[in-house]
């Protein structure tokens, strides 16, 4: 799958705390994005290295860009991003899920 020629925003992590009525934190926030974070690295679906290298250092206005990642961590973002975000739609979740991103990497590897 191709990435857009154009560069876009796929992800802000202060997007939930600005919006009126959303129940969340900036820790709740920054857990999320940490784990996608460290999930896109470990899987090589980056394609530089600029991004915080700790949970604490991303803030609300931390960004994930299409030009941000390969080809293939654009097509597993497409695949799975929206459904993983919903995944992890809940105020008592005790962690973060990946399964969701896992299975969306293991479709684009397989195609």
């Amino acid at each position: 799958m191709k990435k857009p020629q154009k560069n876009m925003q796929i992800y802000r992590l202060g997007t939930m705390l600005e919006t009126p009525g959303a129940i969340t934190t900036l820790e709740r926030e920054q857990d999320e994005g940490w784990q996608l974070l460290l999930f896109l690295r470990m899987h090589n679906l980056v394609s530089h290295s600029n991004w915080p290298s700790k949970k604490e250092d991303l803030g609300p206005e931390f960004k994930i860009m299409t030009d941000d990642l390969t080809e293939e961590g654009f097509a597993v973002l497409k695949e799975g991003f929206y459904k993983w975000l919903d995944s992890n739609d809940d105020i008592n979740r005790t962690g973060i899920k990946m399964d969701v991103l896992e299975k969306a990497l293991e479709k684009v590897r397989k195609s």
